[in-house]
């Protein structure tokens, strides 16, 4: 991953809420699985403070192993 969208929701269509960095700390803290059967990690980038959904397969080790429940 070189740079990827942190959103406000789990789809591309959701907001933009800041970006994850292969260079940033990022705390993955858990999945979904959107309507189109994708899995989005919510995770905070402990480098700048934002929170926010991306999409798993841009993600290192493809994103948080833990489930969020919805």
């Amino acid at each position: 991953m070189l740079s990827a969208n942190q959103r406000s929701g789990s789809s591309t269509g959701c907001g933009i809420t800041g970006y994850a960095d292969n260079r940033n700390t990022l705390d993955y803290h858990c999945y979904t699985v959107a309507s189109d059967g994708s899995t989005w990690t919510y995770l905070r980038n402990d480098s700048d403070g934002t929170t926010g959904w991306v999409k798993d397969t841009l993600l290192p080790n493809n994103g948080s192993g833990v489930y969020c429940g919805f």
